[in-house]
């Protein structure tokens, strides 16, 4: 196993990485999703707010691992 890299090199293509993911969830909640959805279909809305939060946060977890190398913590049962 390999240790992590350390970010000292890649803090300004991490913070990049960060801002684009974020602003494009940021964007596709404010500008896309009430575009395609009609204002009055709120559970459809909330199941693609739901979706897209999701994607942004598996994308971001990604970009993480690689950039920084850290793993995606794993879903353990405990007792």
């Amino acid at each position: 196993m390999t240790t992590p890299r350390k970010t000292n090199v890649f803090r300004p293509v991490y913070r990049l990485g960060w801002l684009v993911i974020w602003s494009s969830w940021l964007a596709l909640v404010l500008l896309v999703v009430p575009a395609v959805v009609s204002r009055h279909n709120l559970f459809h809305r909330l199941v693609l707010y739901v979706l897209v939060s999701i994607v942004a946060y598996f994308v971001y977890r990604l970009w993480e691992y690689v950039i920084t190398g850290r793993l995606l913590p794993r879903w353990s049962r405990r007792g």
